[in-house]
């Protein structure tokens, strides 16, 4: 009687393991496609974030930066003025 038990407590128990394993396998699977559309829009970002880099490189030169106000009207001075306002802190003598 203790062995009939044994028997079909074990046979329930390797179903309900099987259906768990085949859960699993269908969840991992499902999640490795959504993984895959991750890694494509990882790199996909990436990609457009170096190009945006780049153009901001390029924008913020000191040549565009002079080209776009000599397109504004603003005129180098020619004259440079350097102004110093450090005071020393102590005379040597």
């Amino acid at each position: 009687m203790k062995l009939r038990i044994l028997i079909i407590s074990s046979i329930v128990l390797a179903v309900v393991m099987g259906i768990a394993k085949i859960a699993v396998a269908s969840s991992l699977s499902t999640s490795g496609i959504s993984y895959g559309l991750l890694e494509t829009q990882i790199q996909t970002l990436q990609k457009q974030n170096m190009i945006l880099a780049e153009q901001l490189y390029t924008d913020t030169s000191l040549t565009e930066i002079a080209s776009e106000a000599a397109t504004l009207g603003f005129v180098p001075d020619g004259k440079v003025v350097a102004v110093d306002s450090s005071i020393p802190v102590a005379y040597a003598r």
